[in-house]
């Protein structure tokens, strides 16, 4: 992997951060958007990051990344790394170094969720200080909001995806189950289909919140990261998200003890709960449409971006996980959609 990082542009943070003497650069082969790199220097690690543009996606990642860092330092979130320096112009940050190793499927365990759930409701504690923060990418306002959003992301996968077999499988599977899911959600949302969420029922999201953007330290502590999508957003969208992520899954038999957990942070909680339930089977749509993002134009680029080569095989076993995903969802739904 080559990074593209300028050497003046390091130099200028560093400064900033007031670290002086040599570094080196080692990259960090994580994630599929951005360039990542471990900056060693004489005395200490740190991390590196700059982030991927395109025409194609125009949202201020680094911007609602920084907002996030200042909003935990503000308030002394100490599950996050911490923003040293930025570079506007060239789109990078320098972090404080999270040690630890990448969370695997296997370390899931109920002590780990309750970190997981810790953090999010200390996140939410300080609320009322989150007016400076944006709203999260791609932010839901309502449920039709939501089936708005994903019903856009499959229309235009099927229609601009690179590989005919993807296309097809959208056409002949998932958007006809998507139908089903849709018309699903109108009945059990009923008049509160539209209703748009109140500020005291929204929280403040990390966003793709979820094991996946963690590392697990030697004393079985986590440190959460990438935040370049949050802001403000439903809580039961960020709920669905931390159970539907393909990379390290949590098993749904911790859904009751998650939701019942953050539920009383809001006014209404019984609300969100239902909200949770109703939204779930949207949420594992969106997720398969995550997966084939690989195969749309944006996606391919932000793959060279981030120094992932063009695979096929890579490309088969992204196409494989979203049908297996969608196998998953079809079953655990054909007794409700059928009834």
């Amino acid at each position: 992997m080559t990074l593209d990082i300028p050497n003046t542009m390091v130099d200028s943070m560093l400064r900033t951060a007031k670290i002086e003497g040599p570094y080196q650069l080692r990259p960090i082969r994580r994630g599929r958007n951005n360039q990542v790199a471990e900056l060693i220097s004489t005395t200490d690690r740190f991390v590196l990051k700059r982030y991927f543009q395109s025409k194609d996606d125009t949202r201020d990642r680094m911007k609602s990344e920084i907002a996030f860092y200042r909003f935990a330092e503000q308030n002394k979130l100490m599950q996050v790394p911490r923003l040293l320096a930025a570079d506007e112009a060239g789109q990078s940050v320098l972090l404080s170094y999270a040690a630890g190793q990448p969370v695997e499927k296997k370390d899931v365990s109920p002590a780990l969720v309750s970190q997981a759930i810790d953090f999010f409701v200390v996140l939410n504690r300080h609320r009322d200080r989150g007016n400076r923060l944006p709203d999260a990418s791609e932010r839901c306002n309502s449920i039709h909001n939501y089936v708005t959003l994903v019903d856009t992301r499959l229309m235009h996968l099927a229609t601009e995806a690179s590989d005919a077999d993807v296309r097809r499988f959208l056409t002949t599977d998932l958007i006809p189950l998507w139908q089903k899911i849709c018309d699903f959600t109108v009945c059990s949302a009923g008049d509160r289909y539209e209703e748009t969420l109140s500020k005291d029922n929204s929280c403040i999201s990390p966003s793709d919140f979820g094991f996946h953007n963690a590392v697990l330290d030697a004393n079985g502590r986590l440190t959460f990261l990438d935040f370049e999508y949050a802001g403000w957003d439903d809580p039961a969208r960020a709920v669905c998200d931390f159970f539907c992520h393909v990379a390290v899954p949590v098993a749904k038999s911790h859904k009751e003890n998650v939701t019942d957990s953050i539920r009383n942070i809001f006014s209404d909680p019984a609300w969100f709960s239902r909200r949770v339930d109703i939204l779930m089977p949207i949420s594992q749509v969106k997720w398969c449409c995550h997966i084939l993002n690989e195969f749309l134009p944006v996606g391919l680029e932000r793959r060279k971006f981030s120094g992932h080569a063009d695979n096929t095989c890579d490309y088969q076993t992204q196409f494989r996980l979203a049908q297996a995903k969608f196998t998953d969802l079809a079953r655990s739904l054909s007794n409700t959609l059928a009834a």
